[in-house]
């Protein structure tokens, strides 16, 4: 059974079960990417008849993103659903570009195949040279040639889709191709290289690479990539002679990977295969730089972090205690991401004299060397680094034990809202931090925004809305921004606005109290202008002649402002409203009958004063304003000559 996505507004599942001794039930899950989406099913169940009946149970190009005029494999594994037996065939692929068909391939072998059983079929294919980027759906067709007397005709077609994207496409590297999906088939290409550094490779989704390496029998190997994980999460393993044994395997979530062979049990070719992992959607390809140390087996036999002789090859230590070894002549180095205030301990175990433990600073500066025990508070968020060393010519067994560094410790922090009043059915902005005080990076991270009476998390809270985190590492800080709406029928309360991550605990975090985060917001009615939106510019502003001074009662709605014409003598005239600023800002501006600026003033006062030396008899014109669309109540005075 397999997941299937649907391209161009259809999408197609086929399963195949063998003969069962008792009746089962499926169960189908179908989800979209859209808010609400409607659609039509279809379940069909075919009898195995006695005669053959090719099915097609997927289809993957690889690499799933490719440049125009690339080489790509078309991969499908072909089931023989019928009673009977299948003999060999051939299958077409082809390509839907808008309503022409383009046929990447028209005679691929299908081996024959005996009822109920399956293989995988692949083809080499190259994209047209002129296909402009997009999704396009590619096709399988079995029995082309229509050589097999089937039980259905109908089900011979499978469907998959490459995008085509210049930008995104996997870019080659000089060993390429160097390489095929994980899953049954032999790697031809794999790069043949030796001992040494390769810089500036590329590995892709869809898009593994692999090496040989030629090993004589009691020889080690150790493998590994240095890459930057943001760009995308790298993945290494180590196979035997095969391509199938798994000798070794890395999938750890920092910057590199190593496989190690301690010991070669025979003469031949080893494998090193470097790829994507598996369900990282945020990135499709990634750099990285490989080293090969190939050494005699028998010579100093190293601990499992046999390649961090430099800070740039620091291997990451989680809490707890290590047993190490040092070679002659090696140091070992290991890194830790610390958060700013956390306090870490190093504490060593020799077995040699005259062994020493040496800090580094995230800018490389050497803190301290000790000993035996070195305790740090960090002053700064960073990747730290160990260093030891010892000064005897032998092997070294040796103890570090690593306390205050792994685990998760998220925090919300720093919250302000674009107000601190809104009616419902308002839009509101909250800025936040989020920040991990420990050194385990985390993933998918919900976050939830409540409006609530106190500030606690509760079940009788309104959620106003969640987003997710999708990645934040050890010691870092993210700061976010989330635009929210007040439901229509939120009833007007004084209240708070909470941001709480992982309001569902599905993170290990070591300190979930500093998870939530609350500030105030007042609910207040909705906004009612005093003037039916009537004065809202200078055209239409509200003439002042046979008033008296002062106009109270005057209200600023959102996206609205009041204009109002003051007929004056030559003289001094001053200007002012009055308010509540707490409420929100307003703003005042006075201008002459012509749009000329005479005066402003936008201060965070409750009064807002503009005075003017007016030089002859004319209109003026006044503009009250909200800033950053505050809403509040005011009165409006002015003096004249």
């Amino acid at each position: 059974m397999t997941v299937h996505d649907g391209v161009g507004g259809r999408g197609v599942l086929r399963i195949f079960e063998p003969p069962l001794p008792e009746d089962i039930t499926h169960y189908f899950e179908i989800t979209g990417a859209g808010s609400q989406l409607q659609y039509d099913l279809e379940i069909k169940v075919d009898p195995s008849g006695d005669g053959p009946n090719l099915r097609p149970r997927t289809v993957r190009p690889t690499p799933a993103i490719a440049e125009a005029g690339a080489v790509v494999d078309v991969i499908t594994e072909v089931v023989n659903t019928g009673g009977g037996r299948a003999e060999a065939s051939l299958a077409r692929i082809e390509l839907q570009r808008g309503a022409a068909i383009v046929i990447l391939a028209d005679d691929v072998p299908v081996p024959a195949l005996d009822s109920g059983t399956s293989a995988e079929v692949r083809a080499r294919t190259t994209l047209p040279a002129d296909i402009e980027d997009g999704l396009y759906p590619v096709r399988v067709i079995l029995d082309s040639g229509e050589t097999l007397a089937e039980g259905s005709e109908d089900d011979n077609v499978g469907e998959g889709a490459v995008r085509v994207d210049a930008e995104q496409a996997c870019q080659a590297d000089p060993f390429e191709p160097n390489g095929s999906p994980i899953g049954g088939g032999v790697v031809q290409d794999a790069a043949l290289i030796e001992e040494g550094d390769y810089p500036d490779l590329v590995a892709c989704d869809g898009d593994d690479d692999w090496y040989a390496v030629e090993l004589l029998a009691d020889q080690r190997l150790a493998a590994n990539i240095a890459f930057r994980s943001a760009d995308g999460d790298l993945e290494m393993g180590l196979y035997a002679s095969d391509q199938v044994t798994v000798l070794d395997r890395s999938t750890g979530l920092q910057n590199t990977e190593a496989v190690a062979l301690p010991r070669a049990p025979a003469a031949g070719r080893y494998y090193v295969r470097v790829y994507m992992a598996e369900g990282d959607l945020n990135n499709v390809a990634n750099s990285y730089s490989l080293e090969i140390d190939i050494g005699d087996a028998n010579e100093c036999a190293d601990d499992d972090y046999p390649l961090n002789g430099n800070r740039m090859a620091a291997a990451l230590l989680p809490d707890g205690r290590h047993d190490l070894v040092l070679c002659p002549g090696d140091e070992d180095w290991f890194r830790f991401a610390i958060a700013a205030g956390n306090t870490v301990s190093w504490r060593l175990a020799a077995g040699a004299a005259g062994a020493e433990i040496s800090l580094y600073a995230p800018n490389g500066d050497l803190i301290e060397t000790q000993p035996q025990r070195i305790v740090y508070t960090a002053e700064r968020n960073g990747e730290y680094a160990i260093k030891v060393t010892q000064p005897l010519p032998v092997r070294s067994v040796y103890a570090l034990t690593v306390a205050g560094v792994s685990g998760v410790d998220l925090e919300v922090s720093d919250l302000r809202l674009s107000g601190p009043r809104a009616a419902p059915g308002d839009d509101l902005r909250a800025t936040f931090k989020v920040a991990n005080l420990r050194g385990d990076r985390a993933r998918d991270i919900l976050v939830r925004y409540s409006f609530s009476v106190d500030q606690l998390a509760s079940a009788n809270d309104v959620v106003l809305g969640e987003s997710r985190i999708a990645l934040i590492d050890g010691a870092a800080v993210l700061p976010l921004s989330q635009r929210l709406a007040l439901p229509p029928d939120l009833q007007p309360d004084d209240g708070f606005l909470l941001v709480q991550l992982d309001p569902e605990r599905d993170i290990a975090d070591v300190r979930p109290s500093n998870n939530l985060i609350a500030v105030p917001l007042a609910v207040v009615a909705a906004c009612e202008d005093d003037d039916d939106r009537e004065n809202e510019g200078p055209r239409t502003a509200t003439d002042l002649s046979g008033v008296a001074a002062p106009l109270a009662g005057a209200v600023i709605c959102a996206f609205t402002e009041d204009w109002y014409a003051l007929p004056v003598d030559a003289g001094d005239v001053a200007v002012e409203i009055a308010f509540d600023n707490d409420r929100g800002d307003l703003d005042l501006e006075v201008f002459a009958a012509d749009g000329l600026p005479l005066g402003s003033s936008a201060t965070e006062d409750d009064v807002e004063r503009v005075s003017i030396a007016v030089g002859a008899a004319q209109t003026l014109l006044i503009r009250v304003d909200g800033f950053l669309d505050a809403e509040n109540g005011y009165t409006l005075d002015w003096t004249t000559p």
